[in-house]
């Protein structure tokens, strides 16, 4: 064990060590988790031996054993977070960085949509909560203050009433529009070849509550039809005033931005039709395009892709 730890676990400690006091010293000035007793990195129970750039590989001191591989970064959803939106989210025991991040690109926040809609995260074990703060990191996921941290028995204050307890009264707030970089996911859906049944898709998508869909356009004329608005943008008439002073003040818009700014002045998307304006959930986009055919006959395909 000690030619173990010498080679596997002391050349990378300090940066574990850092990650976790860093991730300390975050969440004990965050307002919305209320135990602070976090022990010191040392006494941790569990030991994270770097396996690869992506995993560890746990060592559980009390019990003097390994585990079984642990990759937080793993880009799966184990689960549905979205089921009941009457209440605000609840989910326990989340240590994927992928899923919280997930979550965190989700949710709106509580003042865009004018209620409530904070994402709480109940974790059963405090001490498996303080153990993985070594692989977490929590720091980029905070400054929008859209976590409600729940330990243990602290479950029976969900849902919290933030008027009460904080002074914050969300229905005071306007619903906020949605914003160009709040949509950060895309269905790309393409057809290969004629009434191949991507009309019936397009029934489906078109009416999502939770989608801006932008109606068929031909693959080969995205790129052109993005390098365009960006060169002329600015042009009266281009985008609606409300895009065109958002677009203003980000400080490098890429071609991602210039493409959600067509699906969001998109008057199908967004304008008389905005179905979800008064969504808990950030909408994903749709784009529906079509391939001139190469061969007589082509195989249905759905693309189906998401980008982060």
């Amino acid at each position: 064990m000690d030619l173990m730890i010498q080679a596997f676990y002391l050349p990378n400690v300090a940066q574990i060590k850092k990650r976790y006091e860093n991730n300390v010293q975050t969440l004990l000035k965050y307002p919305f988790l209320f135990r602070k007793d976090f022990p010191d990195f040392d006494s941790l129970s569990v030991q994270y031996f770097p396996f690869d750039d992506n995993g560890y590989i746990p060592f559980y001191k009390n019990e003097n054993r390994f585990g079984s591989y642990i990759n937080v970064n793993d880009p799966v959803i184990d689960r549905y977070f979205f089921k009941n939106l009457d209440k605000p989210i609840l989910a326990s025991d989340v240590y994927s960085q992928y899923q919280l991040e997930y979550l965190n690109d989700n949710v709106r926040k509580s003042e865009w949509v004018g209620q409530e809609n904070h994402i709480y995260l109940h974790y059963t074990n405090w001490c498996n909560f303080c153990n993985f703060l070594s692989c977490l990191n929590f720091k980029q996921l905070l400054p929008d203050k859209k976590i409600v941290f729940l330990f243990e028995e602290e479950i029976s204050r969900y849902p919290i009433d933030f008027k009460k307890e904080f002074g914050i009264d969300y229905s005071q707030y306007q619903v906020k529009p949605i914003g160009i970089r709040e949509v950060n996911r895309l269905i790309w859906h393409t057809q290969l070849a004629a009434h191949n049944g991507g009309d019936f898709f397009n029934e489906i998508f078109y009416d999502h509550p939770n989608l801006l869909v932008f109606k068929s356009v031909m693959f080969k004329n995205i790129k052109e039809i993005v390098k365009n608005l960006r060169r002329q943008w600015k042009q009266r008439g281009k985008l609606s005033s409300r895009l065109e002073t958002e677009l203003a003040r980000l400080r490098h818009p890429t071609d991602k931005d210039f493409l959600v700014a067509l699906f969001l002045n998109n008057a199908c998307a967004c304008c008389d039709n905005f179905r979800f304006k008064n969504s808990k959930l950030q909408p994903y986009s749709e784009q529906y395009s079509e391939r001139k055919k190469r061969k007589k006959r082509s195989t249905q395909k759905r693309n189906d892709g998401i980008s982060r």
